[in-house]
């Protein structure tokens, strides 16, 4: 794990040291025991976060690390419509600070312990609330799974897992009470989570590969992408969620070689 943090936390430095009005605007570590960063694309469609979730040494210099991604929607952008029920509605809770981003105190921004800024522009936090990110369940807003593989202190493999398209349909369907009447949201065996996955990560990855890396002198040598069957998600309204296998929506895996 020291290897990935080390070489994450040169990354975003090296970024921001040396790149003026680039495709990233705002970065901040989030605080906790695993290494976890929000990054704010220039482009307004919401926060990504990127949170290590398992690691492991292969051999006395080799770590492989696994970080999942999320991503964030702006409720005021058309890719929130694309969450879940649930999601949006912890979205838009009290648990998520919309409030601006300060951009006169940045080292004493609220929002993180080590805040970094590229941009003169007004942006809004869009994320979860520090005392709240135990309250929202770690399934939501998850899009992908970012593998790295480090070799002394080296990024020597890099892979991206994502579906092409997540789906997930409630089985029971979805009511809420309102001024103590029963509304439905959702029919049962209605479709309720419909989010690009594939592509959401690759607008991250993009980023990645093309404008941070490169300040460190990395550049992939080679590539490759496999795909196999993914599955489709079925959620039960306050139990449980279990997926099946479907050829309808496929399972990406995209390798960079460094």
């Amino acid at each position: 794990m020291r290897q990935i943090y080390t070489f994450l936390s040169n990354c975003w430095l090296k970024y921001m040291e040396q790149t003026e009005n680039g495709p990233i605007t705002y970065i901040s570590t989030i605080p906790g025991n695993n290494p976890a960063w929000y990054i704010w694309p220039e482009k307004e469609f919401g926060v990504y976060e990127l949170n290590l979730y398992d690691w492991q040494h292969l051999s006395s210099h080799d770590e492989e690390s696994k970080f999942l991604l999320r991503h964030y929607p702006y409720p005021h952008h058309p890719s929130f419509f694309d969450l879940s029920c649930g999601e949006q509605v912890v979205r838009v809770s009290e648990l998520f600070d919309d409030s601006p981003i300060p951009s006169n105190h940045h080292n004493n921004c609220p929002c993180c312990p080590t805040h970094v800024k590229k941009s003169s522009s007004l942006q809004l936090k869009g994320i979860p609330k520090l005392l709240a990110r135990q309250e929202i369940h770690p399934s939501l807003f998850v899009i992908g799974e970012i593998t790295f593989l480090m070799e002394r202190n080296r990024l020597q493999q890099l892979s991206l897992q994502a579906q092409n398209i997540a789906l997930q349909y409630s089985v029971s369907g979805i009511t809420i009470e309102k001024s103590n009447q029963e509304i439905q949201l959702l029919t049962p065996g209605s479709l309720d989570r419909k989010v690009p996955c594939w592509c959401n990560c690759c607008n991250f990855l993009d980023i990645f590969l093309d404008a941070v890396l490169p300040k460190l002198g990395y550049e992939a040598i080679k590539n490759e992408q496999v795909t196999a069957p993914g599955y489709i998600f079925y959620k039960q309204e306050g139990g449980d969620t279990w997926k099946k296998e479907n050829p309808a929506v496929t399972l990406i895996t995209h390798t960079f070689y460094f």
